[in-house]
């Protein structure tokens, strides 16, 4: 048995509680589960949308737990203390040991890290620097290496950047692999404007969302910003509607260049962030149909009313990514964005109160939960 933080069903945060005798992840220690081969000692967990999604039962057709109580949370950083040679035949090619740190990102679904021990798959698994501690291994596991593969998708440092969504997890790490290829502007959007001007994610310029609407260039005038943004990257949800809206009335686009003119939106979410998903129909009509027309009728039919529309929900899982974003973080060139109300305590009132701010999706970077182990540290 091991410690570990977990959920009878589904709910919300007040749903999670620690205990002392929940099962270990495993029923043999020589046969690890299918495509988890290594055994960690967990020493900080980092939450994502996904993890209080999962909690709410609101996807459960595709990403919900296989029976109950289940441990939640998937970014991690821990100890390898088992790698099963059963499934992984030469060891010596990972690039790490028993013995090591290493940082992960969930690859079958967010759950499975808040406990003592947790198996994971080698495919989103590397070394972690030894300058770089376990918290901010585990919120560059996920956040960090998806920022730095959206980051190549940018190539015109002249580009005017605007940002929705840039004091998350991902936006407040995307700010910085931008600054460091040289962007020079970038505007960012958040409910704490003055956060996103400090070092490290040092936007240009940055609006209050609940006091202004960011998608109306008149708030961006107050900025002194008269011209329109060459790429929106919507990290919020619902920006597609808003310009969609926006193209209809007499003016026209203001806030975007057209594809036309060389425009793009670029956007990790649906329309609702919160999304709910009950059928494979509506998934397929959600994740596929819907992103695939408005990529292409906005780069035909509706080019010169509207920029380039692309979704990039689906990111490759590249553990290259992991190592290149680990090294940059070891070098001092980016740094690691953690909630400053955290890293919370592995215990139930912690476990909840980082939850709950997760659920508010008024986060400050990332959420961290330190580890049972991490505890005293």
């Amino acid at each position: 048995m091991m410690k570990a933080i977990v959920s009878d069903s589904y709910g919300n945060h007040q749903n999670l509680k620690l205990t002392n005798d929940h099962p270990l992840p495993y029923t043999n220690i020589n046969e690890m589960p299918k495509n988890k081969p290594l055994l960690i000692q967990t020493l900080a967990v980092a939450l994502a949308p996904g993890d209080a999604r999962v909690l709410s039962g609101t996807c459960k057709m595709f990403n919900g737990p296989p029976s109950f109580p289940y441990v939640p949370g998937g970014d991690v950083c821990g100890i390898v203390e088992h790698i099963d040679t059963n499934q992984v035949k030469d060891d010596s090619e990972l690039g790490y040991q028993v013995g090591d740190r290493i940082a992960a990102r969930f690859t079958e679904g967010p759950r499975g890290a808040l406990g003592e021990y947790a198996t994971i798959s080698t495919s989103m698994a590397t070394k972690v620097p030894d300058n770089v501690s376990a918290e901010d291994a585990a919120v560059l596991a996920s956040s960090g290496s998806i920022a730095y593969q959206l980051s190549k998708r940018f190539t015109d440092v002249n580009e005017r950047v605007l940002i929705v969504g840039a004091g998350g997890g991902v936006g407040s790490h995307l700010c910085q692999f931008l600054k460091l290829k040289g962007y020079t502007f970038i505007a960012g959007v958040s409910k704490d404007p003055k956060r996103l001007l400090k070092q490290p994610i040092s936007c240009n310029v940055a609006l209050d969302y609940t006091q202004n609407d960011p998608y109306n260039l008149e708030n961006w005038k107050k900025q002194h910003i008269s011209e329109p943004f060459d790429t929106i990257v919507d990290l919020a949800g619902g920006g597609w509607i808003c310009l969609l809206e926006q193209s209809e009335n007499q003016d026209g686009l203001q806030i975007i260049k057209t594809a036309k003119e060389g425009g793009r939106y670029l956007t990790l979410t649906y329309d609702e962030a919160l999304f709910s998903v009950d059928s494979i129909g509506y998934a397929l009509n959600l994740f596929l149909f819907i992103p695939l027309f408005r990529a292409m009728v906005s780069r035909c039919v509706q080019r010169s009313k509207m920029p380039r529309y692309t979704f990039a929900m689906s990111l490759d899982d590249d553990v290259d990514l992991l190592k290149d974003t680990l090294k940059l973080a070891s070098e001092g060139k980016i740094v690691a964005c953690k909630d400053d109300r955290g890293p919370f305590e592995f215990t139930t009132e912690g476990a909840q109160e980082a939850f709950k701010i997760q659920e508010s999706r008024h986060v400050r970077g990332k959420v961290v939960i330190k580890g049972p182990s991490n505890m005293e540290k």
